[in-house]
């Protein structure tokens, strides 16, 4: 009896949802105005924690998937060394499972997530506004121009990972 293979519609279906639901965070976070409400700090960030959670859920629906696929080893190229390196306070298999859907992507969206990653923390411990950890790309988080750049590179990871996983199902069939 010949194997038949698993039916991923519903994994697409998803992940074009998620895309959706992207541009809607998207477009309500173009609508605040940081600082237009007297409070940069806090307005700042909600928008730094929502873009890290965004990418978190990314990452954890990559988890899943690759799992669901079986996928034994992502990391095989090489930058598995490199990038569980990166999470130095977390235990084995969350670094082995956060490596393996980080390593599905480009260099550059794994160097983004660590420095959005660097700025959530930075709003975890600090307190003071002019830290100077509240940098992302090496200017000012509270800067408007930032934000933006922020976002922009936020979609950006999202595109290539739903895409990747998108693509992936469709040869997969």
């Amino acid at each position: 009896m010949p194997v038949k293979k698993p039916d991923y519609t519903f994994d697409v279906k998803v992940f074009k949802e998620l895309l959706s639901e992207d541009e809607k965070f998207l477009k309500e976070t173009a609508r605040q105005t940081v600082g237009k409400r007297g409070d940069r700090y806090n307005d700042t960030r909600s928008i730094v924690l929502n873009v890290h959670f965004g990418l978190e859920q990314l990452m954890n629906r990559i988890i899943a998937f690759s799992c669901s696929l079986g996928v034994a080893e992502l990391g095989r190229d090489g930058r598995f060394k490199e990038l569980v390196g990166a999470f130095s306070g977390m235990d084995y298999f969350k670094k082995l499972s956060i490596t393996r859907a980080l390593s599905v992507f480009s260099k550059e969206s794994i160097s983004i997530l660590t420095i959005v990653n660097n700025v959530r923390r930075a709003f975890a411990h600090n307190y003071k506004e002019g830290h100077s950890d509240y940098k992302y790309k090496g200017t000012s988080i509270f800067n408007k121009e930032t934000i933006s750049k922020l976002l922009e590179d936020r979609r950006k990871i999202f595109r290539e990972g739903s895409n990747l996983i998108i693509g992936y199902t469709k040869r997969s069939k």
